[in-house]
């Protein structure tokens, strides 16, 4: 629950400065595993919690995404053929916003 806590404070924060702390005190790990999690609506939080990070605070989460192998989080997940369009689409725009970010 403590993951899922991180990602409702992101997105419901809507502060720059709340991301920068989260991501200061390595809450990026916990998301980046959310993301693998069995359960849809985590990943869906997870993901646009990442996505709202990789957004506003790319430069202060980088490295945290990179050794929390988000890029490997991703392409397993775009590998399966059993994810849901919705959590492809929010997969999709994480990916389009790092790499436009970056």
């Amino acid at each position: 629950e403590a993951s899922r806590m991180l990602a409702w404070l992101i997105k419901n924060g809507r502060s720059t400065e709340l991301m920068r702390n989260i991501v200061r005190e390595d809450g990026v790990l916990p998301l980046v595993t959310m993301v693998a999690s069995e359960h849809i609506v985590m990943q869906n939080e997870a993901l646009m919690a990442l996505t709202l990070i990789a957004s506003t605070i790319l430069a202060d989460a980088a490295l945290q995404l990179k050794e929390a192998e988000l890029a490997e989080t991703i392409i397993n997940l775009l590998g399966n053929p059993d994810v849901i369009p919705e959590i492809l689409c929010n997969t999709l725009t994480l990916t389009k916003t790092v790499c436009e970010a970056g």
